[in-house]
């Protein structure tokens, strides 16, 4: 929702969905309170890259997560799975 938003995000590998996030432009960072700290200070001071860390993650989650991409990359995969 973030991303869909244009927001950027920042999250950790122990967010199952980290490989994506990180396609989509997202701070991937280690459970650490001091790298945590200093993501979110280095987002806050750079207005030139949070606003093209949000522009490129809202432009992924639209051509990965769109209902019809979706609808149509499941047939293809239920289709293959079923030959």
């Amino acid at each position: 929702e973030a991303l869909a938003a244009g927001c950027p995000v920042i999250t950790t590998r122990g967010v199952d969905t980290w490989p994506e996030l990180a396609r989509a432009g997202a701070t991937i960072i280690d459970q650490d309170a001091r790298q945590l700290a200093d993501a979110i200070d280095h987002i806050t001071r750079d207005r030139e890259q949070r606003e093209q860390l949000g522009t490129r993650g809202r432009g992924w989650v639209l051509e990965n997560l769109d209902p019809a991409s979706l609808t149509h990359r499941y047939a293809e995969f239920y289709a293959r799975a079923t030959t």
